[in-house]
C-alpha cells in the first residue's frame, strides 16, 4: 500500500511583526472587576509604535 497520495502539505507563513496582537487586545480589554481601563490598551499601542 502506498500512502504518498494521501499526504497533504500545508504552507506555513512565518509569524508577522504583529503576531499575537489578538491575544494582547483580548488581555487589554479584559474586565478588571467592574473597572474598564484603557491604560493597558494605551501601553500596547505604545509598544507597537516602538517596534
Amino acid at each position: 500500500m502506498v500512502h504518498a497520495s494521501s499526504r497533504r502539505f500545508v504552507k506555513v507563513a512565518p509569524p508577522t511583526v504583529h503576531a499575537g496582537v489578538g491575544n494582547a487586545l483580548r488581555q487589554a480589554f479584559a474586565m478588571d472587576g467592574e473597572v474598564r481601563s484603557l491604560k493597558m490598551f494605551e501601553d500596547l499601542l505604545s509598544r507597537l509604535d516602538e517596534a
